[in-house]
């Protein structure tokens, strides 16, 4: 499989997406969706914040101690 990874500017993509898509030998044209990931993770890393859950099934942290204990004899 071979690709390219092409960087255009916001304000020429629709125009270069177009003339892509008109090429023989181009199967697929993609956009990324980077520009609309959040890519601040300093406020969410280590926090409780970092777990919550925006939809409405929300998750529940539960924090339990286990004991391990080895077998004195096998």
């Amino acid at each position: 499989m071979k690709y390219v990874v092409l960087y255009v500017n916001e304000e020429t993509v629709e125009e270069v997406e177009e003339k892509l898509q008109t090429l023989h030998f181009v199967r697929q044209v993609e956009r990324s969706y980077r520009p609309d990931i959040e890519m601040n993770f300093a406020d969410r890393i280590g926090t409780k914040a970092a777990y919550q859950v925006k939809d409405d099934d929300e998750l529940d942290v539960v924090e339990a101690n286990t004991k391990i204990r080895l077998a004195e004899t096998v």
